[in-house]
């Protein structure tokens, strides 16, 4: 669930009525290199590429309202597996792949960059 772990510290509504949450993947990122590294202590690769995950989640949905979509992907690519994301977002949820315990995260985290 690490991929919203900051929605709730950015969320807020608008003057038209609409719920945003500007930044949470961004900041997100940053708590959860912070979990997996304190908490969980994830190897370096596993970890950024979990980050790397966090970071973009959103980037298949909102990649074409980008001002300049092809310098996003390419930056996002730099990040993060791209196949990843794409395999994570239809899947549906990036939360269903973030373990809870330590040697869970490992395997599980194992397995994803097995699929690279």
């Amino acid at each position: 669930m690490l991929h919203d772990v900051e929605k709730r510290s950015t969320t807020h509504q608008e003057t038209d009525g609409s719920i945003v949450s500007p930044g949470h993947a961004k900041k997100g990122a940053l708590t959860a290199r912070q979990i997996l590294f304190t908490q969980l202590n994830v190897p370096f690769e596993i970890r950024e590429q979990i980050v790397g995950l966090v970071r973009h989640h959103g980037l298949p949905l909102w990649l074409f309202h980008k001002p300049d979509p092809q310098k996003a992907l390419l930056k996002a690519s730099f990040e993060v597996n791209t196949k990843l994301v794409a395999i994570l977002h239809s899947e549906g949820e990036v939360a269903h792949f973030i373990p809870l315990t330590t040697k869970s995260a490992h395997s599980s985290a194992s397995l994803l960059l097995s699929q690279k």
